[in-house]
């Protein structure tokens, strides 16, 4: 059987289409864990429990002979951009709608994140622990209608991205100095579904043993009460390949394909100063983001050559996902006051500055705005014979515009996006709320 290349040109669109899951960033600024996020997730310098696999390995030096922690983390949102243009139909006025962008919101996206982990001092210098956890995501789900006028065209857009990591590591701590030095080994996974209505049902999963974390944190001697870290987590790159049926991508041709997701190596620096029952934290993190050039779809060619038909230049355009992020500076703050006896109720606020990755010209309808985001966060604890209880709540927010002549001015190195969103308006909002507990034995 042989097929001309216009069945396959809508084959590689539909692969292409994957560009959209990823054009904001993964990394999700409010999460883990209650005790932490409630002071603006501030906590290289200072973590001490199992949640150290996420935050600083380091701080697995500073438990006691053992400590558990398992932490819920649900996060509400919703984005509005532009998926699509309109094919028909016209306005209240009576205007054309065709080619214009189609600008909604999402429905509210649920995604029930956790923490779980634990660790062991092995030796009086010697800890070791695991972690498990979602350490980045992205998605949404669009319903609209490309012709307003006519309920055949009611589309269905979704994209769920979500990245998990388990961290099994060690830490060294010198308590006569203060000083604890720490490291990991990063297993990430990643799985992406993309659906949308009457032409994609794609589905990739992959995974990488190459990643890892370096941690150290040190209580200064001379200054009481001031802590230092610093936190790195190395650069992960993960191939994921389709799933299950190789028609999935389209009932057309029968397709092997695969893709190469990066997560960013991120330098994170960490002081926290505590006065009596007062306790003031800062935390500056720098994502290495523009190691997210691109990440093109790569086929495997079918039996019959179908895809080996199409112009070379034709087959570049349809599989080029295009990212050109912009390296980050994410940068936290928090405050904590003991209440009671041995400031068994501690009380937290923090804020956290999020600034632009994404690039306006390669707008991602299912990931953040090109633009700053913002967060401000609060949290109570409960702490009694070695359990520790912690509640945390925290509101992102952050918005953009993109125009018409953003797109039209792309990287010269990097090309057109022919998958990205429209132009429009950008917003994202997100409500999280964080339960943990955890016991030092």
């Amino acid at each position: 059987m042989r097929l001309s290349s216009r069945f396959l040109i809508p084959l590689l669109a539909t692969l292409g289409a994957t560009t959209a899951a990823s054009a904001g960033g993964f990394d999700t600024p409010i999460l883990y864990s209650a005790r932490h996020l409630g002071m603006g997730g501030t906590a290289v310098a200072t973590v001490d429990d199992a949640s150290a696999g996420f935050h600083n390995p380091a701080g697995w030096g500073a438990i006691g002979r053992a400590n558990l922690l398992a932490n819920f983390s649900p996060i509400m949102g919703s984005l509005r951009s532009s998926p699509g243009l309109y094919t028909g139909g016209t306005d209240d006025a009576g205007n054309p709608l065709v080619g214009t962008p189609i600008n909604v919101t999402s429905e509210t996206t649920f995604a029930p994140f956790f923490l779980l982990g634990g660790a062991v001092r092995v030796w009086d210098y010697i800890s070791v622990g695991a972690t498990v956890f979602p350490v980045a995501s992205a998605g949404a789900t669009y319903n609209y209608r490309t012709n307003p006028q006519d309920p055949a065209t009611e589309i269905r857009d979704y994209t769920k991205l979500v990245f998990l990591e388990i961290a099994p590591g060690v830490a060294f701590n010198y308590d006569k100095w203060g000083l604890r030095i720490g490291a990991t080994w990063r297993i990430n996974t990643v799985s992406l579904d993309r659906e949308k209505t009457d032409s994609l049902d794609l589905h990739l999963k992959g995974s990488s043993l190459a990643g890892y974390r370096l941690g150290v944190q040190w209580d200064v001697p001379w200054v009481e009460g001031l802590s230092i870290g610093i936190h790195y987590r190395g650069k992960v790159k993960i191939r994921a390949d389709l799933t299950g049926d190789p028609q999935q991508a389209s009932i057309l041709v029968p397709t092997e394909a695969h893709q190469d997701w990066v997560l960013p190596a991120r330098l994170s620096f960490g002081a926290s100063h505590k006065v009596g029952p007062l306790r003031i934290s800062a935390d500056a993190e720098y994502g290495f983001q523009s190691q997210n050039k691109r990440g093109d779809i790569h086929i495997t060619e079918d039996e019959e050559g179908l895809v080996g038909m199409l112009p070379e230049d034709i087959l570049a355009r349809a599989t080029a996902n295009v990212y050109a992020w912009q390296n980050q500076w994410t940068l936290r703050g928090g405050v904590e006051y003991g209440f009671m006896k041995e400031e068994q109720l501690p009380v937290r606020l923090g804020f956290i500055w999020d600034q632009r990755t994404s690039n306006p010209a390669y707008p991602s309808a299912f990931g953040a705005p090109p633009g700053a985001n913002y967060a401000m966060t609060a949290g109570v604890g409960y702490r009694t014979d070695g359990h520790r209880v912690n509640f945390a709540t925290a509101y992102r927010w952050g918005n953009a515009s993109v125009t018409q002549g953003q797109l039209d001015n792309p990287d010269p190195d990097l090309g057109f996006c022919g998958f990205c969103a429209q132009p429009g308006k950008y917003v994202v909002k997100m409500a999280g709320f964080y339960l943990d507990y955890s016991y030092d034995f």
